[in-house]
């Protein structure tokens, strides 16, 4: 009897030994990287390179943020993509979509890889805040607000003269404006207020003057579509609508820029 229940209880341990082995094969160890994640590491950083170097973001007072899905192929080509998390702008998904397109071809797959493609998701942020000290101050002045309005104004205040006189510091101003009528400051939100709308009516100029001289260099549909979104940013909307429909005479195919249009309209009416 004894020999038995020690050669039971050996079987008994043998068979969680063996059961322990199998399962702690079976879990992945989530710290470490992938075997695709390491082989494809330079390359991904390339193709996030790439598209960073042509992403140039429409104009919006507010952040936007678009998700866009999209497949390579083993020979760097941009095989299909689509929106998967849209911004909720119409503008700023287009932009996305521009720089991926003039980001392709990507370059051929590592050597070591036999993959015939690869699935990327890639996020489009906002980049009307130019400089990292700007973006800090700006994020520590939001962490203030209804907590203590007095140092987000001072934090905004400190942004503004990082901006040194650009006109980008629209931006900032309207983010003042915002404090100002928490704190009831009349006299520093009327101030404020002014001072948006001169530096906001440079910045559109400006603006608009980009896109006219990159379609005098090459006219493309997207060059339209670009200056009928800053004339529209502008609130000159019939200029925009005869640029939309300039976009949409070179590229019949594309639902968003008559989209768009759609959109232009109803602020004319």
């Amino acid at each position: 009897m004894g020999k038995f229940y020690i050669k039971g209880l050996l079987f008994i341990l043998f068979m969680l030994f063996f059961a322990t082995e199998i399962f702690s094969a079976e879990i992945p160890d989530y710290k470490k990287p992938s075997r695709v994640q390491e082989e494809f590491a330079e390359y991904m950083q390339s193709v996030r390179d790439k598209i960073q170097s042509n992403w140039n973001s429409p104009e919006l007072l507010e952040e936007g943020h678009a998700v866009v899905i999209f497949k390579i192929t083993r020979d760097g080509e941009l095989y299909a993509y689509d929106i998967k998390q849209s911004s909720g702008n119409t503008a700023f998904d287009e932009f996305a979509i521009n720089a991926l397109e003039k980001s392709a071809p990507f370059g051929e797959f590592p050597i070591t890889s036999k993959k015939d493609y690869i699935t990327v998701c890639y996020s489009f942020d906002s980049d009307v805040v130019q400089t990292d000290r700007i973006k800090e101050l700006v994020e520590s002045a939001n962490h203030f607000v209804n907590v203590d309005n007095k140092m987000a104004r001072d934090l905004i205040d400190e942004a503004i003269k990082e901006a040194d006189g650009d006109s980008i510091a629209y931006y900032l101003y309207a983010r003042r404006c915002k404090i100002d009528k928490l704190l009831c400051d009349d006299t520093a939100l009327k101030e404020d207020l002014a001072e948006c709308k001169r530096l906001k009516e440079l910045y559109d100029r400006r603006r608009i003057q980009k896109c006219r001289v990159s379609l005098e260099k090459e006219e493309t549909p997207f060059g339209h579509f670009a200056l009928a979104n800053a004339y529209d940013v502008h609130g000159d909307y019939q200029k925009a609508l005869e640029e939309i429909e300039k976009a949409i005479s070179m590229t019949e195919l594309n639902q968003a820029y008559k989209r768009y249009r759609t959109e232009i309209l109803t602020r004319i009416k």
